[in-house]
């Protein structure tokens, strides 16, 4: 049974007339004269005694009234408990995070996104930064974390805060390092993808420096990298809250004259500068920069 023929049906009762209940369905007189044609040839009865004075229900049709009725206000009930719940639950934010992003700025940001905009459900997946920015660009993720210089005009850069980074090595190496760029030259490095930020970082540093040193290792995970300087299997560069917060400060040295600093910043598609997650992350970032700044 369509919906159509019982709304056309409902409004015919009630005006018993087709012209005027055309109009209140804002349809023309022949398309619903022909949905009670096809609404009384599904049901095999006749629903309506035509005459002059207009059109009034049979027998059959006076049973059926009452029972439309309840159904067309059921639909719209459920109509608009369908629309409550789109208004509520609709909105799905995928957000890249990097591995070097602060823990606690971005429980600060869950924070306000879960106070202020309940109806968005936030989701993260962790990547490297130069896979997070693809993955943006070709709108695969609603925005993410980022470190360094965005080189698409497609996407856009909310500026977040600088992160420092420092060359670290195991203790017991210092008494065999000199500051100079023969040693730079000969130390051996832990690298991470071509992908990751610190391998872009890394080879800033050594083009400052004028050296193109060896990699003895490779590993993307910050934490494992660490552990293998702390070990005395090579040096690398790391974030100072990293380092603060993770370091072991009796095995490895942090050389304060082979450092640099990155702006930590979110990233999304350009198009999507009106849309309403991407407005209500602009928010979130703004207030809890605000209170960084404060500090």
């Amino acid at each position: 049974m369509d919906l159509n023929q019982l709304k056309s049906f409902v409004a015919v009762a009630h005006q018993q007339n087709l012209t005027k209940a055309a109009e209140t369905l804002h349809l023309s007189q022949p398309a619903v004269s022909a949905q009670i044609k096809a609404l009384e040839k599904n049901l095999d009865v006749q629903l309506f005694d035509r005459n002059a004075q207009g059109m009034s229900l049979t027998s059959a049709g006076k049973v059926l009234l009452p029972r439309a009725e309840t159904m067309l206000q059921q639909m719209h009930h459920l109509d608009s408990f369908a629309q409550s719940i789109k208004n509520d639950f609709h909105l799905q934010s995928k957000v890249g995070i990097i591995q070097m992003l602060p823990v606690p700025f971005l429980t600060e940001c869950v924070g306000i996104l879960q106070t202020e905009f309940p109806h968005i459900h936030q989701s993260f997946s962790l990547g490297l930064s130069g896979i997070i920015l693809n993955q943006v660009k070709q709108r695969e993720l609603t925005g993410g974390f980022f470190v360094g210089d965005n080189p698409y005009r497609n996407v856009h850069t909310v500026d977040i805060m600088p992160l420092k980074f420092e060359v670290v090595m195991a203790q017991k190496w210092l008494g065999h390092f000199e500051n100079n760029q023969k040693a730079m030259q000969q130390l051996p490095w832990i690298s991470l993808s071509a992908f990751s930020a610190l391998t872009r970082f890394t080879q800033k540093i050594w083009r400052q420096w004028k050296v193109t040193p060896t990699t003895a290792l490779q590993c993307d995970d910050m934490y494992a990298l660490l552990n293998l300087v702390e070990a005395g299997h090579g040096v690398a560069l790391l974030p100072s809250h990293y380092l603060d917060v993770h370091a072991q400060r009796d095995a490895i040295v942090r050389l304060p004259e082979i450092q640099l600093t990155e702006m930590l910043s979110f990233i999304y598609a350009i198009d999507l500068e009106q849309d309403p997650i991407i407005e209500a992350w602009k928010h979130t970032l703004a207030k809890v920069t605000q209170r960084i700044e404060q500090m």
